[in-house]
């Protein structure tokens, strides 16, 4: 076995107690880029929601609190909203007496309260919205502050609690985006679109440019790989949503200049810079098991400076700006015995290694090196429960990402693998659970 099977599956304790306050989740602060909420009859660019709940979600007792029973339940769903590694949010769809009703769990205690359900959209009965506070993104902390970083190149941030920033009096709290949902009834599905864009302006060829982010995954953050930028290139005045589109990673050749696209996932800032010096980064993954063979690969290299470029193979030379670069996500396949699959999912939480490249340099970049079991805290709310203390244990890289997904099979790596947990409370009996992923 490589050191990445043997260290996934262990058990590691996770504890629950009651808070008497409530935990801060999060938001982003206005920047260079302001927020520009969608009208009504604005086309929406739609995602589709998963219809499970989070794990752990306490359904039937949610149920009861908003005098609802099984049989009125039409859909549940969950969404992933800011940071991936705090709970999801869960959704309810449900019949009530004055038609359909949508309830969004905004503060993620695993529950819905009377205050949750989610206002009307328009006039169709089958669209609502409802405000929802993004959980901090640590890689978009970590990608802002890496530029004022020492001349060696190391982070001073360390991995941590995901929320253990949401005191600090320098971030906006109260920043909440108006996301809209729709149910399809010839269909049974759920959507979601994030209804407003980010706007402002970017510097391009010495002139400023009016330019937008549009959260195109509805998950809350400004500049994954499905995600886009519209600058007003041609500086006519206006954006045309077709020649003027770009994508939110790599670099582009635009009016026959090379340029670096950086941005950032709290769409606060934007710079399309043009690439006079470039060099190379080959990315390489190392397991300790030569039976092990990697059936697929991908994954998303960052710059300290925002600028984004995907990679589908190792050992082979990805061309990119010069700069510092971390790794911001990664999967890939491997099969072991000709028989048992595993696939595993990594994204980036701060803390870590970069790789310098410099003009006409190729650099070598080990996608995971060392792995590591920690844990993160998180605080939730609970209502009138007064909260919840979660401690999830996170299995970590050197590479400064953590395990976001694994799976497990014969032929195919379908079968979901979580890491486990153990709670106990004085001498009550040990109680083995789920603890996902973070």
């Amino acid at each position: 076995m490589s050191r990445l099977f043997v260290s996934i599956w262990c058990l590691v304790a996770l504890a629950t107690v009651g808070l008497g306050q409530a935990a801060v989740l999060l938001g982003q602060s206005e920047g260079t880029f302001r927020f520009v909420p969608a009208d009504v009859t604005a086309r929406l660019h739609e995602v589709e929601v998963s219809l499970e709940l989070p794990v752990e979600f306490e359904r039937a007792a949610a149920l009861r609190d908003l005098g609802l029973d099984e049989s009125d339940v039409i859909a549940v769903g969950k969404l992933s909203y800011g940071d991936p590694r705090v709970p999801a949010i869960g959704i309810l769809l449900a019949r009530q007496d004055t038609g359909l009703g949508l309830w969004v769990d905004r503060n993620r205690d695993r529950r819905w309260q009377a205050d949750e359900a989610a206002a009307a959209w328009g006039s169709s009965g089958t669209q609502w919205t409802s405000q929802l506070v993004p959980a901090l993104d640590r890689a978009a902390t970590v990608d802002r502050a890496a530029a004022d970083d020492s001349e060696n190149g190391e982070n001073r941030e360390q991995p941590g609690d995901v929320l253990a920033a949401a005191a600090s009096p320098s971030h906006d709290v109260s920043a909440a985006y108006p996301v809209c949902f729709r149910y399809d009834s010839a269909t049974g599905q759920l959507f979601a679109a994030t209804a407003g864009t980010r706007e402002g302006q970017v510097k391009f060829n010495d002139r400023e440019c009016l330019a937008r982010y549009e959260d195109r995954n509805a998950n809350g953050r400004w500049f994954d790989a499905d995600d886009r930028l519209f600058v007003d290139l041609n500086g006519d005045g206006k954006i045309n949503v077709i020649s003027e589109r770009l994508p939110c990673q790599g670099m582009r050749t635009i009016q026959g200049t090379l340029f670096a696209i950086a941005g950032d996932p709290l769409g606060q800032t934007l710079a399309i810079t043009p690439v006079l010096e470039k060099g190379s980064l080959i990315p390489r993954l190392t397991l300790s098991e030569s039976e092990a063979q990697v059936l697929s690969i991908g994954g998303t290299l960052v710059s300290h400076v925002g600028v984004q470029v995907a990679f589908d193979r190792v050992d082979q030379p990805v061309e990119v700006p010069v700069g510092r670069w971390y790794l911001r996500d990664l999967w890939f396949e491997v099969r072991q015995d000709d028989e048992q699959h595993y696939r595993f999912k990594f994204l980036r939480s701060g803390g870590s290694l970069s790789v310098e490249v410099r003009d006409g340099s190729e650099s070598p970049f080990e996608l995971l090196g060392e792995l590591q079991l920690s844990a993160t805290v998180m605080q939730v709310p609970g209502g009138e429960r007064g909260g919840m203390l979660s401690i999830h244990p996170t299995l970590t890289t050197e590479t400064g990402c953590y395990l976001s997904d694994a799976r497990v099979g014969r032929q195919a790596a379908s079968e979901e693998n979580r890491l486990t947990s153990i709670s106990q409370f004085g001498e009550n009996p040990p109680i083995l659970g789920s603890s996902g992923f973070s």
